[in-house]
């Protein structure tokens, strides 16, 4: 399940787009639960479990784990390597100043921006994708409604060439069976007409 789950995140195209909404979604929980008063590790804890993602699940409880150790939420988000640098920032500068919710919140927009963007754009990047794919199947339409038939008939013809050429074969060799053995009749027959006048010679 945990492999399946990062596979789709690593889609071309769509599995930007998936990671990102997760993250936002992230984000923002963990962002209002903090603001609930909820204890900053039962908080990722929770936060991580409604993603439905085991990869990004372990990822982010990885990181509770950083912050119950007693590193800083900033270096146990660097270690996780969920989030882009621009976000990472954005956390040290909340940790900073006490506004971790606020900035926390501020990444979640961010990533909806992103991820609206992503989805205006999907259309113009996987065109070249479906053009490929058109390009396929009329590929396969072309070999099996045309190429095929031609082959067919180009076979058959081939076929009866070979056929002929067989028959032109044996007539050939008929004719030179017929030359070879001419000469031998021929002088069969003169020797049977040269013996009656040979017996009325000596009568």
């Amino acid at each position: 399940m945990k492999s399946g789950d990062k596979w789709r995140l690593k889609v071309p195209v769509v599995g930007g787009i998936v990671n990102r909404a997760q993250l936002s979604r992230f984000s923002r929980t963990f962002s209002l639960m903090i603001r609930a008063g909820v204890p900053l590790n039962q908080a990722i804890q929770m936060a991580a479990e409604a993603l439905g993602n085991r990869f990004l699940e372990n990822r982010l409880i990885e990181m509770k784990n950083g912050i119950e150790g007693g590193n800083t939420i900033t270096s146990t988000a660097s270690q996780s390597g969920v989030f882009t640098p621009l976000v990472l920032q954005m956390i040290a500068v909340g940790e900073e100043t006490g506004q971790v919710d606020n900035l926390l919140l501020e990444v979640s927009d961010f990533y909806d921006r992103e991820v609206d963007y992503d989805l205006k754009t999907l259309t113009a990047r996987i065109e070249p994708l479906l053009l490929l794919i058109v390009a396929i199947m009329v590929l396969l339409l072309a070999l099996g409604g045309i190429f095929l038939p031609m082959w067919g008939v180009c076979s058959m013809w081939l076929e009866a060439f070979n056929q002929q050429q067989k028959n032109v074969s044996n007539i050939l060799f008929g004719f030179v069976v017929f030359l070879l053995l001419s000469p031998a009749c021929w002088c069969k027959g003169s020797k049977s007409r040269k013996k009656p006048s040979t017996l009325s010679s000596m009568f």
